[in-house]
């Protein structure tokens, strides 16, 4: 049921990309957005739903998803899967930032500087004898 997309077709469509065993890929697209899908996974590719609607094809990519268990997608589709990746992949690079700090300075400093830095914000919540003893392992 391979279907041919003309350069300029303003028409949506669901595809699936798929090897001689099973669905690899589940995808929405749009003009040739399937000719260069197969050209990257290196396999058969087909349409599986034609849609009226930029939005109908995101919809319906996320049920052929869900209906053909694809290997190859990492999210649950609909959305344009790159934009969610780019915003999971930030808070780990500010947690290696962060782990990096601890080995420069060492456990004991970072988690005093922590304190210190807890408590100009929000000196109430800090016992006076535990900010002591920060200060001392900050600065000492």
């Amino acid at each position: 049921m391979e279907l041919a997309v003309r350069r300029g077709a303003g028409e949506f469509y669901v595809y699936r990309i798929f090897d001689e065993h099973q669905t690899l890929y589940v995808g929405k697209g749009c003009r040739d957005r399937l000719a260069q899908q197969k050209r990257r996974f290196r396999c058969n590719g087909e349409i599986v739903e034609k849609c009226t609607s930029d939005a109908q094809a995101f919809a319906r990519e996320k049920f052929w998803i869900a209906e053909l268990h694809p290997t190859e997608n990492v999210l649950p589709g609909g959305n344009g899967g790159w934009s969610i990746k780019r915003k999971k992949r930030e808070p780990v690079l500010e947690i290696m930032k962060e782990f990096r700090e601890i080995e420069r300075m060492g456990t004991r400093k970072y988690a005093a500087r922590l304190i210190v830095n807890f408590a100009r914000v929000h000196p109430h919540l800090v016992p006076p004898a535990t900010l002591q003893i920060a200060q001392q392992h900050f600065t000492g």
